[in-house]
């Protein structure tokens, strides 16, 4: 999904090229698995590839087409930029302050020449040696601060983006530095004039040793600093509809929150920080319009909801007469406040079973930014919860348990008008670039839509994590990554890291849930819409150990609360729901592999992918990669050569070990001879996989070595 595509670019631009630039290397490699696993994608290595390859990325980034080692669309997939000295681009400068929220969405209303008068006024600041930092509140600003500090040493002007302005703090008096200046012809002028006088003052303030550059603000994808990010479980906004939020307050004797535009239900209001200067009320800047709010009260139980009209407005200060007044705050508007028929009491969730364990497994599991605490009490201070989809379900159906009906707002209508709106991922949008026939595909589809639990099995290099990925698009309807987990199993994979274990903690150990379990609480609380659980590697773990009860709870025939079983902890029961659909992926070609037993055959359904050389759409991606249609006929020929010898080869080898398209479907790298590219692979990928085929024959490999490197 485009969204996506931008992470991985800004990712890319500001871990990758901008430091080299920085450090005036002339290249800098980037490999996709380290872009994937830092953004913690699931089974992405394709999207990776193509953003960075890309032309988008390449305007962002002022850099030309990169070099391309290795397969295409796989984790080891290697792009080489050469770093040319052109000036950083209006465009990718702006991208470098647009993760602060704050400066994004009030920008978007910008006139060309604010920007183009931002611009000049940043550059001018920048070059003097000054740093332009974010901060969580959050707000732009101008002064000192090393990138790995937490805090700066000193502020000289904050950016407000609405009105577009620069301005000077108090504490720049002291350098000649004050005034506003606004974001336009007049502005710039002032502001550059005013630097230029000043500039041997700015010089001798900042600090001589170690001396260095102004810093840019590094984009990050969440949105704040990561040395300055709150703690909060799913701080992104999702594209899935409304946000749902619990607001911890109290009501009874405050005349702010009985009575007036600051009353409950019409509006919520914070602090900034807190006393300490901690910032604990940065929930409150997440807030966007359209989100739902439940109101805890008095500390008695949920008893009203709303709904917020705008997002935060962080130029708010607190209300007259509080704790907090006269301080910077944040206020959000609300709207269509409604009373709970009835209030859904704290001991209905606190207190009553199963309700009060699956809360107490949730904040063992690592959530964090809560409103309760492990010992199922109140926290003091924890103003504003995100209530996640685990924390909403168990919320609502405790509602129902007490109510019989569901919380307002929730499984309502105007979410499903929203989740609608995403993009289709249709069969015929995978079967653009798999190397899959139209039936085949279909008999897949047919098989996981009945099974609910498959195996792509298969040798090395035909494409099973990418089909499998296009797969699950499809079983879904859409490319909604929030549906999608993916996991790898090795030998040292276990139960407790797959269903439910204990870990350490500051006191000791806690009993947490694992992967499988956390998704299927996702999954549980959104029935109407299907999830997809992909295992990577499914032979190479203990299957049997790491499953335990789940090799009953995933039959397809058992997907429901009747089935519903204790774990191994012997706490509240757990069941898979029909919605989760499973998909291993099992490497054919591994002699160190363990065999999968008959008890997990008869729980999966089996589907055998072979390389496929033949297929139209390989010999295009060839074509399209600059290779001559002379050499992909002579390479489909050998390699079907040796994929005949090797499957006859029933004794030691077999289909299971084909040679698979893979290997070649990246096509030669930037200005490289495609015979050079074809030796390569060959020499690198291939030669090497055929010693192991053959360890006991080597005469035999370097035979077929040989034959491969022989070209007409």
């Amino acid at each position: 999904m485009e969204a996506d595509a931008d992470r991985i670019r800004a990712l890319a631009l500001d871990a990758f090229i901008a430091p080299a630039q920085a450090e005036g290397l002339s290249s800098v490699t980037i490999v996709a698995r380290d872009v994937h696993d830092r953004l913690g994608l699931t089974a992405a290595h394709a999207d990776v590839c193509e953003a960075l390859s890309g032309r988008e990325f390449q305007e962002l980034a002022s850099v030309p087409a990169p070099a391309i080692e290795g397969p295409m669309a796989s984790s080891t997939t290697a792009f080489t930029y050469e770093l040319g000295t052109s000036p950083m681009s209006d465009r990718e400068l702006l991208h470098r302050f647009d993760s602060c929220e704050y400066f994004r969405s009030r920008r978007a209303n910008w006139t060309d020449e604010q920007a183009r008068s931002f611009c000049t006024m940043a550059r001018a600041i920048h070059d003097l040696g000054l740093d332009w930092y974010r901060t969580d509140i959050p707000q732009i600003r101008v002064g000192r601060k090393d990138s790995s500090a937490s805090r700066a040493s000193a502020t000289l002007a904050s950016f407000d983006a609405a009105p577009a302005r620069l301005r000077f703090t108090h504490s720049s008096g002291d350098l000649g530095l004050q005034g506003a200046f606004a974001c336009n012809k007049a502005g710039e002028a002032a502001l550059l004039e005013l630097l230029d006088e000043k500039r041997d003052a700015i010089s001798s303030w900042l600090p001589p040793i170690p001396a260095r550059a102004g810093l840019w603000p590094l984009y990050d994808e969440t949105g704040v600093s990561t040395s300055e990010q709150p703690d909060l479980k799913a701080a992104t906004p999702t594209e899935n509809g409304p946000r749902f939020w619990i607001e911890k307050t109290l009501v009874s004797g405050r005349a702010d929150r009985m009575e007036g535009d600051h009353a409950l239900g019409q509006a919520l209001w914070s602090p900034q920080t807190s006393k300490d200067g901690r910032q604990i009320y940065g929930a409150m800047s997440q807030i966007r319009e359209g989100d739902v709010v439940f109101h805890l009260t008095d500390n008695k139980g949920i008893t009203d909801v709303s709904v917020a009209a705008a997002a935060a407005d962080d130029s708010f200060t607190g209300v007259a007469n509080t704790e907090w007044g006269d301080q910077p705050g944040y206020r959000v508007q609300l709207r269509d406040h409604e009373q709970l028929d009835p209030p859904l009491p704290r001991s209905e969730f606190l207190a009553a079973e199963p309700f009060s364990l699956e809360l107490k497994e949730l904040v063992e599991s690592g959530a964090r930014g809560l409103f309760f605490n492990r010992k199922l009490e109140l926290n003091q201070g924890s103003y504003l919860t995100e209530a996640t989809p685990s924390l909403l379900s168990i919320l609502n159906r405790a509602y129902q348990t007490f109510a019989g009906k569901n919380l307002p707002y929730v499984n309502h209508e105007p979410v499903d008008e929203e989740v609608s709106e995403l993009p289709r991922y249709s069969l015929d949008d995978a079967l653009k670039t798999l190397f899959l026939e139209r039936g085949q595909a279909e008999a897949i589809m047919l098989l996981w839509r009945a099974k609910k639990n498959i195996i792509l099995q298969g040798p090395p290099g035909v494409g099973k994590s990418y089909a499998a990925q296009r797969l699950a698009f499809v079983l879904m309807g859409n490319k909604d990554r929030d549906r999608l987990r993916f996991v790898q199993f090795h030998q040292s994979y276990s139960y407790e890291d797959f269903v439910e274990g204990f870990r350490p903690t500051e006191t000791g150990f806690a009993l947490k849930p694992g992967k499988f379990v956390e998704f299927c609480r996702q999954a549980e609380s959104d029935p109407e819409r299907t999830y997809v659980f992909i295992i990577d590697e499914i032979n190479r773990g203990n299957l049997s150990k790491i499953l335990g009860e789940l090799m009953v709870l995933i039959e397809p025939d058992k997907r429901d609360a009747d089935w519903a079983m204790p774990l191994a902890s012997g706490r509240a029961p757990f069941f898979v729901p029909s919605n989760v659909y499973l998909l291993g992926l099992m490497n054919t070609a591994d002699r160190s592999l363990a065999v999968v037993d008959y008890a997990l055959r008869r729980r999966f359904g089996f589907v055998d992918v072979r390389a496929n050389l033949e297929s139209p759409k390989f010999r295009q991606q060839l074509a399209n990669g600059g290779v001559s249609d002379g050499l992909i006929t002579t390479l489909i020929h050998k390699i079907g050569l040796l994929n005949t010898e090797i499957i006859g080869d029933v004794a030691n080898l077999g289909p299971g070990f084909a040679i698979g398209h893979s290997f070649f479907c990246a096509g030669p790298n930037t200005g490289e001879d495609e015979v050079d590219w074809y030796s390569r692979i060959i020499r690198t990928e291939i030669a090497p996989l055929l010693r192991e085929y053959w360890f006991d024959a080597p005469a035999k490999a370097d035979h077929w070595a040989e034959q491969l490197l022989t070209l007409p």
